[in-house]
Formats: C-alpha cells, sequence, structure tokens
C-alpha cells in the first residue's frame, strides 16, 4: 500500500505542477506568442516585397517543421519514457506554433492561399496529383489538433510508466491497470477528444502504423535474443497480430483516400 500510497502522492505533484504549467502558459506565454507574431507579421507585410515569397519560404520550412514534429511525436510514442525525446518534442512545439502564427496573419494581411499543395507536387518533381495532396493535407490535418492532444496523452502515459518504475513495491494487479493506460490512451485519443469524422479516420491510421510497427520490432527482438526454435513458434503469433494491424491500416488509409477524393 505504501507504493499506491507514494504513487498518488507523485501524481498529485506533478498535477499541481502541471496546472501551473498551463496557466503559465495560458496567461503570459501563449499572449507573448500571438502579439509578437502579429508585430512581425505586420513588419513583413508593410517593408518586405513581394509578400508571397516570403510565405512560400515560410510555408516550406514549416512543412518540414510539421514533419519533424511527426517524427519526434511518432518516436516518442515507441519510447514514452524517454525524457529527452519528450523535452524535445514539447519545446520544439513553440517555434512551430510562433511561425505559424506569423504565416497565418500573413495570409489574413494578404489574401494569400497556401500554396503547400503546388509545393508538394513540385518537390516531388511531378505534376499535381491527388495522392500528394492527400499526403500533404493529412499531415497538416494531423498537426492541427491532433498532434497536442497526442502529447497529452503521452504524458499521461509517461507519468505512469514512470510511477510503474519509481514505485516497484506497488501490487502487481495495480501495475497492470497503469500499464493498460496506453491503449486507453490511443482509444481515448481517436475517439473521445472531440476529433471530426475526418480526424478520426487520421488517428485511427496512425494508431494502426504505431500498433504495425510496434508488433514488428518486439518479434525482431524476439528473434535476435533468443533461440530459432523459439523465434519460428512465436512467429504464429507474430504473424495474425502484423497481418491485422497492416490490414486495418491499409483499409483505413483506403477508405480516408476515397472520402478525401470524394
Amino acid at each position: 500500500m505504501a507504493g499506491i500510497a507514494g504513487f498518488i502522492l507523485y501524481v498529485l505533484i506533478l498535477l499541481v505542477a502541471l496546472f501551473t504549467l498551463l496557466f503559465i502558459l495560458k496567461k503570459l506565454i501563449s499572449p507573448f506568442l500571438t502579439r509578437t507574431a502579429y508585430r512581425l507579421a505586420s513588419f513583413i507585410y508593410i517593408k518586405v516585397t513581394p509578400v508571397k515569397n516570403i510565405l512560400v519560404t515560410m510555408e516550406l520550412v514549416f512543412f518540414l517543421m510539421a514533419i519533424a514534429e511527426v517524427v519526434a511525436l511518432f518516436l516518442l510514442s515507441l519510447e514514452p519514457s524517454n525524457l529527452a525525446l519528450m523535452v524535445f518534442t514539447a519545446a520544439f512545439f513553440f517555434p512551430f506554433y510562433w511561425m505559424g502564427l506569423i504565416f497565418n496573419y500573413l495570409v489574413m494581411m494578404t489574401n494569400h492561399y497556401p500554396y503547400t499543395s503546388k509545393m508538394g507536387s513540385a518537390l516531388a518533381g511531378i505534376q499535381k496529383n491527388d495522392k500528394v495532396d492527400y499526403i500533404l493535407d493529412r499531415i497538416k490535418l494531423l498537426l492541427k489538433n491532433s498532434a497536442l492532444s497526442a502529447m497529452g496523452h503521452l504524458i499521461v502515459v509517461y507519468v505512469c510508466i514512470v510511477g510503474m518504475v519509481a514505485f516497484g513495491d506497488m501490487p502487481e494487479s495495480f501495475s497492470f491497470l497503469l500499464l493498460l493506460s496506453m491503449p486507453v490512451s490511443m482509444l481515448t485519443w481517436v475517439y473521445f477528444t472531440n476529433p471530426s469524422k475526418e480526424e478520426q479516420r487520421l488517428r485511427r491510421i496512425t494508431v494502426y502504423f504505431m500498433i504495425a510497427v510496434f508488433t514488428m520490432c518486439n518479434y525482431y527482438m524476439e528473434f535476435i535474443g533468443g533461440s530459432h526454435d523459439d523465434a519460428v513458434n512465436y512467429l504464429f503469433l507474430f504473424i495474425p497480430a502484423v497481418y491485422l494491424a497492416l490490414d486495418s491500416f491499409t483499409q483505413s488509409i483506403i477508405k480516408d483516400f476515397t472520402s478525401y477524393k470524394s
């Protein structure tokens, strides 16, 4: 019981720290970023000509930063106990958010509409293509609301895993409940954080992909760490698990792409 009491105290301290951080973000950091972004956007709009070239350049940088953030979130989902990666992902969000504010203000000031689809097609060396547009649109949609929500869910998982390791004298049944925080967080992220149907499909695709990668990585570690006889026996569990994950992943992409085209 001492382990459970210690874990509860640990969670309460983290909650106090989290609410303090959220207060600082809402009352100090967010207004500061918004104010400075508007001033910089106004300066660029007045002083720089043509603004359209700046917007296209910013969009390219913003797109590359978006890819970096998605990769960081994906790596963090595979290794939620990596504190350095979590700090990097959280810190990277602020310049990403700030540049997004500047870009949006410039779009409003100039009545310029984003050129991401055209730019993405040019980078791919091809003409305008539905598949390229689809990928770029889904990356932007994933980052619009889902990335911040995913970060919040990963923090919950991280707290549970660290607490389970730090308070090792907890009952095994309670530790098992903490481990369930990962699949439960996936479920709440997909269905219960108020996403649109479009975002819901995209989040489902992301989860299926993570499950497939995790299963394949897990089997690989089993294969190189044990005897080949054990690996062959494990293969009969591995094949259906990976097939189901990849099948669900592929079906979700096909349905989402069909919906996107229509």
